[in-house]
């Protein structure tokens, strides 16, 4: 009765072990596809000033910044078009010839991630460079997605560590079992079938779950092919009847 009792609360235990990493891992694959929305969202104009001949002088210097990428360029007759989209009303107080007194802009990207000082950094830069009139951005965003980003980066690194312990013990308990135990092998194919059965079942019930609350869970490939043999060997490094 008790090796029942102490069965069901080890497969119990696995199931909630099962679910509680699923819905960690879902929750950080939210936040990347987050993170990445966000990016598209870092623009920095580069406003240029009227007097301009040649606004690809101005870009191809802001190209050669290493921490910059060019997304687009707007000479003042597509700044024009554009405001019109965006105030119809323009087209009754306004003529073709006011194309001139709107200034052509650039919208920038940064190239990869950054730190505090990146956004003093690039306007130091881009002011320097001749025929810049003004640069406008949003810097909530910009520190949202630097520290959402550096969080990331931080889960990676643990997530990597982590599973490196996990791995040596894996190695570490098979070696022990087989070792001094007679039928090793065959104990822990049967044992690793239980707790398979266990994570598998955890997953089934979060997915039922997510399905009936209407809760987004990001059902891929990682996320099966990774949660459910990492909690099934979890759950053998601490089987104490191996």
């Amino acid at each position: 009765m008790g090796k029942i009792i102490a069965d069901t609360i080890r497969f119990l235990s696995i199931i909630f072990l099962s679910s509680f990493f699923i819905l960690i891992l879902n929750y950080y694959y939210q936040v990347e596809s987050y993170v990445s929305s966000l990016y598209d969202e870092l623009n920095i104009v580069v406003f240029f000033k009227n007097d301009i001949k040649d606004i690809n002088v101005i870009t191809d210097e802001i190209a050669k910044k290493e921490t910059l990428f060019v997304k687009e360029v707007v000479d003042s007759s597509q700044a024009y078009l554009k405001a019109l989209e965006r105030n119809p009303f323009l087209k009754d107080i306004s003529t073709l010839d006011d194309v001139e007194f709107i200034g052509s802009y650039a919208i920038v990207l940064p190239k990869a991630t950054f730190d505090e000082n990146y956004l003093l950094e690039v306007r130091k830069n881009i002011e320097a460079i001749d025929g810049v009139d003004e640069i406008v951005f949003d810097a909530y965003s910009f520190n949202q997605y630097r520290k959402l980003k550096n969080l990331l980066m931080l889960c990676q690194k643990t997530f990597f560590y982590f599973f490196i312990v996990v791995g040596v013990l894996v190695v570490f308990k098979i070696i022990f079992t087989i070792f001094v135990q007679e039928s090793a092998i065959k104990k822990l194919v049967r044992k690793f079938c239980f707790y398979f059965m266990a994570t598998s079942l955890g997953f089934f019930i979060i997915w039922m779950l997510s399905i009936f609350v209407q809760y987004d869970l990001s059902v891929n490939k990682p996320l099966i092919l990774f949660v459910i043999p990492f909690v099934t060997v979890f759950g053998l490094i601490f089987d104490n009847k191996l």
